[in-house]
């Protein structure tokens, strides 16, 4: 009777114990799960903590080299973690060949590289090529953004396409804050477009 009333103890602080396990997992759990909703009313971002950003890397290279400077990676990650203090997510999305020399940038700063599998497909049609379909990578960009919308409250995504509209829809439909990074030729500089207006990031010019 003593072995059975050990063991039977014994059982009952190893449920316990396991329980009290089960629990705090549990929390940590609902803890992952919970982002902050942005409210309508309130669309300023330095009350928030965290940001994804998502890099057309492709859109804004070509941009940037019509005006002869390079991609400015470092000063647009700086406005916006002045701005919010800390990045959740940022990827880079790049064409099926880009060159080492594209990526390295990027990476250098942090950004997950996302490789498109397929290149853009083209049809010769009165010895002009055409364009059949959208680029590849807005299409791995809409995609991502739509699976991980959640990552964040607030969205930054560089690129002047207009193909993003769409995605931005959604993620102000997400109650997210969106803010839109892209070239101006007109002005010769790298702006930020958002619902309190349009500015340009410091330092490039």
């Amino acid at each position: 009777k003593k072995e059975n009333d050990h063991a039977d103890k014994n059982g009952d602080s190893g449920s316990k114990k396991i329980l009290a396990q089960l629990a705090t997992m549990q929390q940590q759990l609902s803890a992952l799960k919970t982002t902050p909703t942005v409210a309508s009313s309130s669309p300023k971002i330095e009350h928030k903590n965290t940001f994804a950003i998502w890099f057309d890397t492709c859109n804004l290279f070509h941009e940037c080299k019509k005006l002869g400077y390079e991609p400015p990676i470092k000063q647009i990650l700086h406005y916006f973690c002045q701005k919010v203090a800390r990045r959740a997510f940022g990827a880079a999305f790049f064409n099926l060949n880009a060159s080492e020399e594209i990526l390295r940038p990027y990476v250098q700063h942090g950004l997950t590289p996302i490789t498109c599998i397929f290149p853009k497909k083209t049809e010769r049609f009165d010895t002009r090529e055409v364009r059949l379909m959208s680029d590849p990578v807005d299409a791995e960009m809409v995609k991502n953004i739509k699976e991980l919308w959640d990552v964040a409250p607030i969205h930054v995504i560089v690129s002047g396409d207009h193909d993003m509209e769409p995605v931005i829809n959604f993620l102000r439909d997400q109650r997210k804050e969106v803010y839109r990074v892209f070239v101006s030729q007109s002005r010769g500089a790298v702006l930020v477009k958002s619902d309190e207006g349009t500015f340009q990031i410091p330092g490039v010019e």
